[in-house]
């Protein structure tokens, strides 16, 4: 399959600028899912593609209105944040807005005016609800990415009095590494009938070839800047 098969039209011109051709299994199983508007639970690690899954459904589903927030994408870190906005923000002609803790509220105030899509972590949403400086009430679509860790941190209250703030007929998309007890009490309460995509094998073996060095530690960051330099496969994870 390739992402001409996903009957993909806002978001295929940024897929193939960065190279991409086939999808990883998570965004095959759960791009057209989410293109037909369904809710759904996908149990997918870290590096598998679940950001551009969820947030080509998003540019694709959502109706764009001015300085009407349309999806809310809610992430446990700002480190995570910011890489989500990265992705969705390129992918898109749509007012992309990152809010998180450790950054001055006043900027992020002036561009929530006009959002149209919001990537934020649950204690910096909760912030600009309490001053009521976020509007909710218009929202399309919801993601909870990375939901474990999500409740491992303690944000189960946070999380749900942010989606009890949107709109009550929406989509929503729970991305999660492991499904807990926990992740799948908020799933009962916030998903209508989700189509549920588990992956048992991450990476496909044949695509697969992993290198070892044995140096000592003190050679470890010259490796690393070396293979950096050298190296020419395209993509890296370090």
């Amino acid at each position: 399959m390739k992402f001409e098969d996903l009957n993909l039209r806002i978001s295929l011109e940024y897929i193939k600028k960065k190279g991409f051709d086939e999808p990883t299994e998570i965004q095959r199983r759960t791009i057209p899912l989410i293109l037909q508007g369904k809710d759904v639970i996908a149990g997918s690690k870290t590096g598998s593609g679940k950001t551009i899954a969820f947030s080509c459904g998003i540019v694709e589903n959502i109706q764009m209105t001015r300085k009407q927030i349309k999806a809310l994408i809610l992430t446990p870190t700002r480190e995570l944040c910011k890489q989500v906005f990265e992705v969705i923000n390129s992918l898109s002609n749509h007012e992309v807005v990152c809010i998180y803790g450790g950054a001055s509220i006043e900027p992020q105030i002036k561009m929530l005016k006009n959002a149209n899509i919001v990537v934020g972590t649950p204690g910096r949403v909760i912030d600009h609800i309490l001053r009521k400086t976020i509007d909710l009430k218009h929202v399309e679509i919801t993601v909870l990415d990375e939901a474990d860790r999500m409740v491992d941190m303690g944000f189960v209250e946070d999380v749900e009095f942010i989606l009890d703030k949107c709109k009550k007929q929406r989509q929503n998309l729970f991305f999660s590494a492991t499904l807990s007890n926990d992740v799948r009490q908020l799933t009962k309460k916030y998903l209508q009938e989700p189509e549920i995509v588990l992956l048992e094998s991450y990476v496909q073996k044949h695509k697969l070839k992993q290198i070892y060095y044995d140096v000592p530690a003190n050679l470890k960051f010259s490796l690393l800047v070396h293979l950096l330099n050298e190296e020419k496969s395209g993509l890296v994870m370090v």
